[in-house]
């Protein structure tokens, strides 16, 4: 009776260990969203073309003749991946033909008490070569030596604000603040802009 029992229960204990997921790939679980998830902002309405280039993907009509931009937010939420861990990792799947084009990822937090927002990771496209297809590419906080960026959810909200410009004219330096002129959509086949397909947001890695 009793190795009838203590073989059943050493069944039950390995089909637990079986179907459990693994503890490392939990622990490891990025954040992740396509192009066409997020918020666009009012002002890039006129603009923006969800789904496309690509399924998923998020892009922008070109008006020539005018600075064209495009706001987009996404909203971070907590996962296994980004929790108590040294250092943030965004990488980020996007097309940037160059030609005055850029694609930029800002990630932010929004603290609960004091209200004040702070961008802590950027992702910019002109820091690496343009083309014609899409790319992926990664900039990350240090994961080696402190001081660590970690994420607080409980005190903080996270949230990634994506612009997406093109600058069809040259456009002489000054002072003065960018200024973004938005004007009615035009056909599609005007030019293929700049777009984003996929962000990821993951635990820093630690080179040496």
């Amino acid at each position: 009776m009793f190795r009838l029992r203590f073989a059943i229960v050493l069944r039950v204990f390995a089909g637990l260990i079986l179907t459990a997921p693994p503890l490392f790939a939990q622990e490891t679980t990025p954040w992740t969203t396509v192009g066409s998830a997020g918020t666009v902002d009012e002002a890039s309405l006129p603009l923006v073309l969800l789904g496309s280039p690509v399924p998923g993907a998020v892009g922008m009509r070109i008006v020539p003749g005018f600075i064209s931009g495009v706001n987009i937010r996404y909203n971070v939420v907590a996962v296994p991946g980004l929790i108590n861990v040294f250092g943030i990792a965004m990488t980020v799947r996007y097309r940037d033909h160059g030609s005055g084009e850029s694609v930029r990822a800002q990630l932010k937090q929004y603290n609960l008490f004091t209200g004040i927002t702070t961008t802590l990771l950027e992702f910019d496209s002109n820091m690496f070569v343009q083309a014609d297809t899409f790319q992926v590419q990664s900039v990350g906080t240090g994961a080696c030596v402190p001081p660590f960026l970690t994420l607080n959810f409980v005190e903080n909200s996270y949230f990634i604000d994506v612009f997406l410009t093109r600058n069809l004219l040259p456009v002489p330096p000054n002072n003065d603040p960018p200024v973004i002129f938005f004007s009615p959509p035009v056909a599609e086949s005007a030019s293929p802009g700049p777009a984003l397909a996929m962000i990821q947001l993951a635990r820093g890695i630690c080179i040496l």
